[in-house]
């Protein structure tokens, strides 16, 4: 990864402007592959209204009960299955917006609903 960003993610990026012919395009991907038979996954784009740093958001989520920090788990629907809490990760900088952050939740269907 680049910055947070796989390689996939990054070559996405790269060639949408350049196939839709405007350079001025932002695009911001996350793709994810993950080998589960069950979980829901979600990708949290979040805009603030002043800076926030990666650290500080991690310490905001990392206050949530239900909610844990998974930092280097490579597969979070993987790393939720049997599990009660929703776990958070990936998280990185949005390069299309000033003061935006993305980061992935996933939860075990079966246990959290």
């Amino acid at each position: 990864t680049t910055g947070g960003q796989t390689t996939a993610e990054a070559q996405i990026a790269a060639d949408t402007p350049r196939i839709l012919g405007d350079p001025a395009i932002k695009v911001n991907v996350t793709a994810v592959r993950v080998p589960v038979f069950f979980g829901d996954g979600l990708v949290v784009h979040l805009e603030t209204r002043e800076p926030l740093s990666l650290d500080r958001a991690r310490e905001a989520l990392a206050a949530v009960p239900s909610l844990r920090l998974e930092l280097d788990a490579p597969s979070l629907a993987r790393a939720a299955a049997d599990r009660d809490a929703v776990l958070a990760g990936r998280f990185r900088v949005d390069p299309t917006h000033p003061r935006g952050l993305d980061f992935w939740l996933a939860a075990d269907n079966v246990r959290r609903g």
